[in-house]
């Protein structure tokens, strides 16, 4: 199946626990904005994570409120939509009890679930560290991902 996913650290580990099941083959990056306005082809056999919803897809996993409350809410689909800090978090609880091995993502999702709900220290913003700082430089926003000037220390 294919799995077309925001580009960020949510979207990413989205894509991480859905290849671990093996529910993943392709992958597409889309941006919200192309998805509400019909740009990106959908089919039975794909998997939208953390991106608004289309009636041909496969399943879905969104956690933002805007899709949650929109008046056209589909009641009938294959997968989770639901508030929750990060559209990980949802697809990790949709399959941990038919995959055990997923715990091992338990602190992943819990990271994601920091950043993409933006509940960082200071401490974790001004000096970012490990998944925290994989977010940041995931983050479109941040223009962090641009820079080409940056250097391992």
């Amino acid at each position: 199946m294919r799995v077309i996913y925001r580009g960020d650290l949510d979207g990413t580990v989205c894509v991480a626990i859905l290849m671990e099941v093996g529910l993943c083959d392709e992958l597409e990056q889309a941006h919200p904005k192309d998805m509400q306005e019909g740009k990106v082809d959908i089919t039975s056999e794909d998997i939208i994570c953390n991106l608004p919803y289309h009636p041909n897809c496969h399943m879905w996993f969104d956690h933002h409120s805007s899709e949650i409350s929109r008046p056209d809410m589909p009641t009938d689909f294959t997968g989770l939509v639901d508030v929750a800090p990060s559209a990980a978090n949802l697809v990790y609880r949709y399959f941990i009890e038919d995959h055990p091995e997923l715990k091992k993502y338990e602190d992943l999702v819990h990271e994601t679930d920091l950043v993409d709900s933006a509940d960082l220290t200071l401490e974790q913003v001004a000096n970012p560290q490990g998944t925290i700082l994989l977010g940041l430089l995931l983050d479109p926003r941040t223009g962090l991902g641009l820079q080409r000037d940056m250097n391992i220390s």
